[in-house]
């Protein structure tokens, strides 16, 4: 693992390379935070068994879990864009008079077509996102 992507809920996440065969991918990799409680050992369990559950190209994509070590890890598809929200603060104009949209709708219709995409496939699976927000939407390549 290198370095710190982020941290959240329940620990940190790391840049790493997940090794299947001779292919090597680089992955985010989610840690369960040192002393977490066993509630918190058990809702990360609950999100790496839900996240498992879900094949779409607007969702996230779990590569594995790694259970049998400390701290517990899961092992997430990277997002090399980082999340939403900081790439639209990205391409705002530097003219604060001026909109984003008027620069890139195209783009925005896009991230809005890839959303609700995401969204729908959840929704039709019956999971409800709960905290759906610009800054927990992340961005890949292509």
């Amino acid at each position: 693992l290198s370095s710190e992507l982020g941290s959240g809920e329940f620990g940190v996440v790391r840049r790493g390379v997940w090794s299947v065969g001779r292919e090597e991918r680089e992955v985010a990799v989610k840690s369960l935070a040192d002393g977490s409680t066993e509630e918190k050992r058990i809702q990360f369990l609950q999100e790496a068994a839900i996240m498992g559950q879900f094949k779409h190209p607007n969702v996230i994509s779990l590569h594995g879990v790694l259970l049998h070590r400390d701290p517990m890890m899961i092992v997430l598809e990277m997002m090399h864009i980082g999340d939403l929200r900081e790439y639209l603060h990205s391409l705002k104009p530097s003219d604060t008079s001026e909109s984003l949209a008027a620069h890139t709708p195209g783009l925005l219709m896009s991230f809005c077509r890839h959303i609700a995409s995401g969204m729908a496939y959840l929704s039709g699976k019956g999971f409800v996102h709960r905290d759906l927000a610009a800054r927990n939407i992340l961005v890949s390549k292509g």
